[in-house]
């Protein structure tokens, strides 16, 4: 039998939509988020000299991150079909975790060079080893690895107590109910702003995010085994239930930056997103006539690390191009371009090193455990 985790890889239009969006990310933050977001971290590395306006082009990059967990979600449900617990533990860990330390630990150097306090990056740092979900972390873009390892740990509970082939498409149907019952009905007889429900504490129970998960889930399910009307009308119910999360996105950015921030561009965006990671399998045989399978998957992989090392890093070495005397452009391209090289060295070379120690030590734990079972059952 395949592993679906390896078949998940070889879908071109899913590691080329990944690129996409974590570059969409990368150009948001620095053509647009450096200038108007003012992040009290950022304001003692950045200098006071950054544009006062944004590239309206990179404006509404951000939801690159959204197009993520649509699919983080419809790689899931290929990963974890017919995989015990432990093996699905296993791959998530080996996934997450190798990629994290190496660019947090470069992030936290870097910060270090630039005469960062490090009472400022010991906590972060550790938080982020650690992957401490209600904590500041070494790097911003952190913010989202709780997330998934909240959908992680829902899965591998379904995984663990469900049974049958359906199991992961019970999933799908009781998160986007899950989110449905919170934007439909608690969220307005709270009164509450959909902004606030933004909130780090909805964030990590999945309200806000659940729903981009479900979609990818069930564009997976669809994908394979066709749509019924049942879940065309249940792929309809989820897309206005991310269509709501996009626009509390919007009114939270519009009340930050004291601007309008229309919903109409990003949701356009995402939706496209959708329509490809929809079209995946379909999109296959042509991408694979004309691409090089390797140089795909290689970009694919490369996502994982850009996200998490831009960020920060970023601004700390557009910073120091500044006080070397480069303007701001020159330096955005120049970081672009070395996050970019990064990236691909850190899969090249880095991850698979700490991945192997990973593997090592998850298997002698695995391996203790069974041999401890019949033990304690005595």
């Amino acid at each position: 039998m395949s592993d679906p985790a390896k078949a998940s890889r070889g879908l071109y239009a899913i590691d080329l939509l990944r690129f996409a969006a974590a570059f969409m990310v990368m150009a948001y933050h620095y053509l647009c988020s450096f200038a108007l977001d003012h992040d009290p971290d950022l304001g003692t590395i950045l200098p006071r000299t950054l544009p006062t306006s944004a590239a309206s082009w990179a404006l509404d990059g951000w939801v690159g991150v959204e197009i993520f967990f649509v699919i983080s979600g419809y790689v899931i449900a290929m990963s974890a079909q017919g995989a015990g617990v432990g093996d699905f533990v296993q791959r998530r860990v080996e996934r997450l975790v190798p990629a994290a330390w190496v660019c947090g630990t470069i992030t936290a150097l870097a910060l270090l060079l630039m005469a960062v306090n490090p009472t400022f990056i010991a906590p972060r740092w550790i938080n982020s080893m650690l992957f401490i979900p209600k904590e500041a972390q070494i790097d911003g873009s952190y913010w989202t690895l709780g997330i998934e390892t909240s959908f992680y740990a829902l899965t591998a509970l379904i995984i663990m107590t469900a049974r049958g082939r359906e199991r992961l498409g019970q999933l799908a149907i009781g998160l986007g109910l899950y989110c449905a019952l919170f934007w439909l009905v608690l969220q307005p007889l709270s009164g509450l702003g959909g902004g606030q429900f933004l909130e780090r504490k909805y964030q990590l129970m999945l309200v806000t995010q659940g729903a981009f998960f479900a979609l990818g889930m069930v564009l997976q399910r669809c994908a394979a085994r066709g749509w019924t009307w049942r879940w065309q009308v249940y792929g309809a119910l989820l897309l206005y239930l991310c269509a709501l999360s996009l626009d509390a996105h919007c009114q939270e950015r519009a009340l930050r930056l004291a601007r309008a921030v229309p919903l109409d561009a990003p949701l356009l965006m995402f939706l496209l997103g959708v329509l490809i990671v929809g079209a995946a399998h379909r999109l296959q045989p042509l991408l694979a006539r004309h691409m090089n399978g390797r140089a795909v998957q290689t970009l694919g992989l490369m996502t994982y690390p850009l996200y998490l090392l831009h960020h920060t890093l970023g601004a700390v070495l557009i910073a120091a191009l500044m006080h070397a005397g480069s303007g701001y452009y020159p330096a955005v391209l120049m970081i672009m371009t070395l996050m970019i090289a990064a990236a691909w060295a850190i899969v090249r070379y880095a991850e698979p090193l700490v991945k192997a120690q990973i593997r090592r030590a998850i298997q002698a734990l695995r391996l203790a455990l069974t041999h401890a079972r019949p033990v304690l059952a005595q």
